[in-house]
């Protein structure tokens, strides 16, 4: 099928909104509708609402909209790419290490429950509000180019920026903490004054050895797992149905009130903080944060990072042959 009128509209937008590409500008917009970002992931305030949130016993969910979650927010959003937002839609899930064919009506369907989380979250991370290299260099070829070679991550990423700035001009995001996209770097940095808080654990994520790790650091605390990713593929073959899910949801406590649950689930994070929060919990997206916890870097913008502050990450240190 010829997406070329779609992808043409869409570089338009791009380069008649290159200011999207300069965390300053994102800033300033959001500023001048009424909001107050904080931008930087390591600061301490969003730390603090985490942990009001555990000392009340409150429920509480910190979601983060990145390139492949905003592909999902977004479809619909604009008329004039139909084609194009399912395609982007569908190759984002298809990415997941548990995935399931989708149509246009579970998009549609995968659509409304992301709306839900933001509209249920009390963080919301965004793209464009930080950034930890240049950008002022950023041309809109540049931007044009990102696009043409990677629509998965350009297409979401530009979405990521306007999608979230319309919202807020229709005041969508008013009773929000908005934040960086980032913000799990702040997270990874406080979680040790996080834990004690807690009155137990949960993790949502393939990473078995990091749960073991915390386990092993905080003996006196109930941390818990619920496994998600490839190892939980129950049945072979292609899903024609989000199954995981509801599986997932079934292995929830149903009182989670003053549980801390870290989750590192792809964009399926965003519904299982919402799950969380209804029943009380802290729920926090952590991404590929975990990834850091286990010695891991599996993102460029980890590279942002100095080997020391990734070596002071890490819960689980590797083995001397």
């Amino acid at each position: 099928m010829d997406h070329s009128g779609e992808r043409k509209h869409v570089e338009q937008l791009i380069r008649s909104n290159i200011g999207y590409f300069d965390s300053t500008f994102v800033n300033a917009a959001y500023q001048r509708l009424g909001l107050q970002p904080i931008s930087d992931p390591y600061d301490l305030r969003l730390l603090t609402e985490i942990s009001d949130a555990l000392k009340a016993k409150r429920a509480f969910s910190a979601i983060r909209l990145g390139n492949r979650e905003m592909n999902i927010l977004a479809y619909g959003a604009d008329t004039a790419t139909p084609n194009l937002d399912f395609l982007a839609g569908a190759k984002s899930i298809k990415t997941q290490s548990n995935s399931f064919e989708v149509d246009h009506q579970g998009m549609s369907e995968l659509c409304e429950m992301m709306q839900d989380a933001v509209h249920s979250a009390d963080m919301v991370g965004v793209l464009g509000l930080w950034r930890p290299w240049r950008d002022a260099d950023f041309s809109e070829d540049d931007a044009v180019d990102f696009f043409r070679s990677n629509l998965q991550q350009g297409y979401g990423h530009f979405r990521g920026m306007h999608t979230m700035l319309e919202w807020a001009k229709r005041g969508r995001l008013a009773d929000k903490t908005l934040a960086s996209a980032h913000l799990y770097f702040g997270v990874l940095a406080g979680l040790k004054d996080l834990i004690p808080l807690s009155k137990s654990v949960l993790c949502i994520t393939d990473k078995t050895q990091v749960v073991e790790a915390l386990q092993g650091l905080y003996p006196d605390k109930e941390v818990a797992h619920v496994l998600v990713g490839d190892k939980r593929k129950k049945q072979p073959g292609t899903l024609t149905r989000p199954v995981f899910l509801e599986e997932v949801e079934s292995e929830l406590p149903d009182d989670m009130m003053g549980c801390l649950c870290l989750i590192g689930a792809g964009v399926w994070a965003e519904y299982y903080c919402t799950l969380v929060k209804a029943r009380g919990g802290v729920a926090i997206d952590l991404g590929s944060g975990f990834d850091l916890l286990a010695g891991e870097s599996s993102r460029p913008i980890h590279q942002s990072l100095s080997d020391e502050d990734r070596e002071n990450l890490s819960l689980v240190k590797p083995v001397d042959a």
